[in-house]
């Protein structure tokens, strides 16, 4: 009688909870890039107005929009993602008046 085992071995990966440090929100459209941070270190951030991994520009989001960006983190085929909703804001310019125009006059 012939008998044979066969084994799988699997190996289960439990992959840290992602933890997003939130910038100060709502950012105005005139506002230089940001650093978005999330960790574990090592994921990519995606979506609008996403540059070169990490830098979030809120001149390229129309302002008064809500965009959703998103760290995705894994090890091997395993992976796991967390959303950051920023909103962009229009700035307002400030007109000051001196008063040396009415000086002038």
């Amino acid at each position: 009688m012939w008998n044979s085992s066969r084994f799988l071995l699997l190996e289960v990966i439990t992959l840290d909870p992602i933890n997003i440090t939130i910038p100060n929100l709502p950012i105005c459209n005139t506002s230089s890039p940001i650093v978005l941070e999330a960790s574990p270190s090592g994921g990519i951030w995606t979506g609008p107005g996403i540059l070169m991994d990490s830098i979030f520009d809120p001149a390229l989001i129309t302002p008064g929009t809500s965009v959703d960006v998103t760290y995705t983190y894994g090890i091997n085929n395993c992976s796991t993602s967390e959303d950051l909703s920023i909103t962009v804001i229009a700035s307002t310019p400030i007109n000051v008046d001196t008063g040396l125009n009415s000086m002038l006059r």
